[in-house]
C-alpha cells in the first residue's frame, strides 16, 4: 500500500492591488492655479516673487512626476521613462530658480521657456503614443509648446511680461490637471471596465 505524502502548501497569490493615482494631478493642478493667481495678483511682481513662486511650484510638480512614474505600474516601461524624464527636468528648473531668485529676467525666462517646451514636447508625444486621454495630454503639450516659444522668443521681456505668461499658462495647466486628475478618480471608483472585467488603465500626466 502506497502511502500519500502530501507537497509542500502551495502560496496564495496576493492581489495586486493599484494604488490611487488621481490625486497627483489634482494636487498639482491646484497649485499650479494657485501659483498662477498669486503671480499675477502680487502688486509689482519682482524677480524674487518668480524665482520662488513659479520655483517652488515645479519642485512639487516634478516630484508628482516622479511619484507617477514610480507608482503606475500598469503604464509601459518607455512611457514610465519619459514620465520620470520630465519630473527631472521640472524638478531641476525649479530648483535652478529657488536657489537664484533674483538672477536676472533673461535666466527666468530661459529657465522658464525651456521648461515649457521640453515639457510640452514630452507630453505631446505622450498623448500621440497613448490613447487614454489624449485630449488632456495633447493640451498639456501644446500648451507648454505654445508658451515656451513665446518666452523663448523675446527672453529679455519684462518682469511683468514674464509673469502674465507663465501665469496665465499655468492657471490653464492647472484647469487641465484637475480635470485629469477627476477624470482618474471616476474610473478608479467603479468607472468604465475593459474586455476583461477589470478597471480601465488611463494615462496620469501632471
Amino acid at each position: 500500500m502506497s502511502s500519500f505524502s502530501p507537497g509542500p502548501p502551495s502560496r496564495r497569490e496576493e492581489p495586486h492591488v493599484d494604488l490611487p493615482r488621481w490625486w497627483v494631478p489634482v494636487a498639482v493642478g491646484a497649485l499650479a492655479i494657485i501659483a498662477g493667481i498669486l503671480a499675477l495678483a502680487w502688486p509689482g511682481p519682482t524677480l524674487v516673487l518668480v524665482g520662488i513662486c513659479f520655483g517652488v511650484y515645479l519642485i512639487f510638480a516634478g516630484v508628482g512626476s516622479l511619484i507617477s512614474a514610480f507608482a503606475d505600474e500598469a503604464e509601459s516601461t518607455f512611457m514610465r521613462i519619459v514620465e520620470a524624464i520630465l519630473g527631472i527636468i521640472t524638478l531641476f528648473a525649479g530648483m535652478i530658480l529657488v536657489v537664484r531668485p533674483g538672477a536676472s529676467v533673461v535666466t527666468a525666462a530661459l529657465v522658464l521657456g525651456f521648461w515649457f517646451l521640453l515639457a510640452g514636447c514630452l507630453q505631446l508625444a505622450r498623448g500621440i503614443a497613448v490613447a487614454e486621454h489624449r485630449v488632456y495630454n495633447v493640451g498639456f503639450g501644446l500648451l507648454g509648446i505654445v508658451a515656451g516659444i513665446i518666452v523663448l522668443a523675446q527672453p529679455e521681456i519684462g518682469v511683468v511680461t514674464l509673469v502674465w505668461i507663465v501665469g496665465i499658462a499655468l492657471i490653464v495647466r492647472g484647469a487641465l490637471g484637475i480635470g485629469l486628475g477627476l477624470g482618474l478618480r471616476r474610473l478608479e471608483h467603479g468607472g468604465p471596465r475593459d474586455a476583461a472585467g477589470g478597471p480601465g488603465r488611463v494615462e496620469a500626466a501632471t
